[in-house]
């Protein structure tokens, strides 16, 4: 299984993932990632963070 420490591409915060608890929202299935920031709180969906990491923000993963 991978584990991924996600960053806020907008201000480097931790992010939550949602994707793995069995009781979502609506909002948790189309954005599932959620800034833990005090200042900012968005919300992305993966294909916007796949753009942000094409655009040379990196993500870093350990197995």
């Amino acid at each position: 299984m991978e584990i991924c420490l996600l960053k806020c591409p907008a201000c480097g915060a931790d992010m939550k993932d949602w994707r793995h608890f069995l009781e979502k929202s609506e909002l948790d299935k189309a954005k599932p990632f959620e800034c833990v920031g005090f200042r900012c709180g968005k919300r992305w969906s993966e294909e916007e963070l796949k753009q942000v990491a094409e655009n040379g923000t990196e993500q870093q993963c350990a197995d």
